[in-house]
C-alpha cells in the first residue's frame, strides 16, 4: 500500500476533552504486531503463561485533520479488540499519577523514534508501508519490534504489582508481570526485538534517563461494552512552526489595535 510518510497534527491541539460515544467499528490503516509474546503474570493459585499480540494500530480518526492516532491497549487480556461505542477523556483514565508521569516518559521518548523507523522504512521500501519480505524484511521487523516494546513496556506500568518496572522475569526486580525468554525455535526476531526494546525503555525510566520531553496528546478510552478493552490513543504534537508563530504574532497585534 503506497502511502504517505507520518506527520504529526497541530489540529491535536484543538481537540475537546470528552467525546460523546461513538457508535462506527474503528478500522486500523495500519497494524505492527509482533507475534507469540511469552507474557507471565501472577494468579492464584499458579503464574499464568499467556503467549500475546503486542504492537500498535494506526487509526484515521475523525477528531482531527491529518496526521494519525497511534493506538494502544492499556488492557491485558481482555475482549477481543473490537472497539465499536466508546467514550474518549484527555488524559489517562483511572491510572495514578506514577503511571502517568511514567508512561509520559515513556511514548514522549520512544514514540518519535518509531515514527522516524516507519517514516525510513517507507522510503527505502518505495512509499510503501506494507510489510516486504526480501531485502527489507530486518527493516520491517524493527519497525514491529519497536511497536510491541512500546506496547510491552505499556502494560509492564499499567499491570505490575510490585512497584518495580521490569519485565525480566529472572532479574534482580523481577515482579508480578513480566515476559519470559523468547523460545530459540521457531525463530521470533520481532518477540526478541520487543522485549529488549521493552526492557531498556523502561531501564531508561527507572534510571532517570528517560523522563516526560512532551509533545504527546494523550487520550483515554473507555468503551461502553466492560468487556471490551481500555485503549490509550496518543498522537504527536509538534511545535508550533513559523507561519504559525507569524499567525499568532498578527492575532496580538490586531488584538492590540483593536483596544
Amino acid at each position: 500500500m503506497k502511502h504517505p510518510l507520518l506527520c504529526p497534527t497541530l489540529a491535536a491541539l484543538a481537540l475537546i476533552a470528552c467525546v460523546a460515544p461513538a457508535s462506527s467499528q474503528i478500522i486500523p490503516e495500519n497494524s505492527f504486531y509482533a507475534e507469540d509474546i511469552p507474557f507471565i503474570y501472577d494468579s492464584n493459585p499458579e503464574p499464568v503463561h499467556q503467549p500475546q499480540l503486542a504492537g500498535l494500530n494506526l487509526l484515521n480518526m475523525p477528531f482531527h485533520e491529518s496526521g494519525y492516532v497511534f493506538d494502544f491497549c492499556a488492557d491485558f487480556l481482555n475482549g477481543n479488540g473490537e472497539l465499536n461505542d466508546y467514550n474518549m477523556s484527555s488524559g489517562f483514565g483511572s491510572l495514578s499519577s506514577t503511571q502517568e508521569s511514567e508512561i509520559r516518559a515513556l511514548m514522549s521518548n520512544s514514540l518519535p523514534t518509531f515514527v522516524e523507523l516507519l517514516n525510513a522504512y517507507i522510503i527505502a521500501n518505495g512509499g510503501d508501508w506494507g510489510e516486504n519480505t526480501g531485502a527489507l524484511a530486518g527493516d520491517f521487523n524493527e519497525v514491529v519490534g519497536y511497536a510491541a516494546g512500546m506496547q510491552i513496556a505499556l502494560w509492564e506500568i499499567v499491570h505490575e504489582q510490585s512497584g518495580q518496572i521490569s519485565i525480566n522475569t529472572d532479574g534482580p526486580i523481577a515482579g508480578s508481570f513480566g515476559v519470559e525468554t523468547i523460545p530459540a525455535a521457531p525463530p521470533n526476531p520481532r518477540g526478541e526485538i520487543g522485549r529488549a526494546n521493552a526492557e531498556d525503555f523502561l531501564t531508561a525510566i527507572r534510571g532517570g534517563t528517560w523522563s516526560d520531553i512532551g509533545g504527546i496528546g494523550y487520550y483515554y478510552v473507555n468503551p461502553v461494552s466492560p468487556a471490551e478493552q481500555d485503549r490509550l490513543w496518543l498522537t504527536q504534537v509538534p511545535e508550533p512552526s513559523a507561519a504559525l508563530l507569524g499567525v499568532l504574532g498578527l492575532l496580538t497585534v490586531f488584538r492590540r489595535r483593536r483596544g
